[in-house]
C-alpha cells in the first residue's frame, strides 16, 4: 500500500485544471485567429474582382476609338460586378511628330484619362481606377 501525505492531496488535480485551461484558451485563439484569416482573405477576394472587373470596363471603353471621338460615360455588368465608367476626359493635344503641320487633317497626339468604379454588393469593397491613354486623333478631336 501507498502511503500518501495528506497536505498533498489534490494537487494533481489542480495542476490539471490549469494545464486544460491553458490548452482551451489556445485552441480558443488559434480558432479565432483562422476566422479573422478567413474574413480578410475573402476581402481580398471581394477586393480583387471588383477591380477585374472595373479593368475590364475600361479595357472594353478604350478598345474602342468611337469611344473617343463621342465621349460619354458607361454603366455595364462584368464578371456580375456594376461597373461605371466614366466620360474619358481629354488632358491635352499636340502635333504629332512627323507630320506636317500644313495638312489640314494632321494628326494630334492626345492624352486622354479614363476612371471607372464598381462597389461589390456583398462585401462594400469599393475600386475606382484610373487609365491614361494616349492616341493619335485629327486635329481638334480634344474637346
Amino acid at each position: 500500500m501507498i502511503n500518501h501525505p495528506t497536505n498533498e492531496r489534490g494537487f494533481v488535480l489542480v495542476v490539471g485544471l490549469v494545464m486544460l485551461t491553458v490548452l482551451t484558451l489556445l485552441a480558443v485563439t488559434a480558432i479565432n485567429d483562422t476566422t479573422i484569416d478567413l474574413k480578410i482573405v475573402g476581402n481580398m477576394q471581394a477586393q480583387m474582382r471588383v477591380e477585374e472587373a472595373v479593368q475590364q470596363g475600361i479595357e472594353e471603353m478604350i478598345s474602342s476609338s468611337a469611344s473617343f471621338e463621342t465621349p460619354a460615360s458607361d454603366t455595364d455588368t462584368y464578371s456580375g460586378q456594376s461597373v461605371t465608367v466614366a466620360q474619358p476626359v481629354c488632358l491635352g493635344e499636340k502635333p504629332a511628330p512627323g507630320f506636317s503641320a500644313l495638312w489640314s487633317i494632321a494628326p494630334q497626339k492626345t492624352e486622354w484619362e479614363v476612371s471607372a468604379t464598381a462597389t461589390d454588393s456583398v462585401t462594400g469593397a469599393r475600386t475606382t481606377l484610373h487609365q491614361g491613354v494616349r492616341l493619335l486623333m485629327v486635329a481638334g478631336s480634344c474637346p
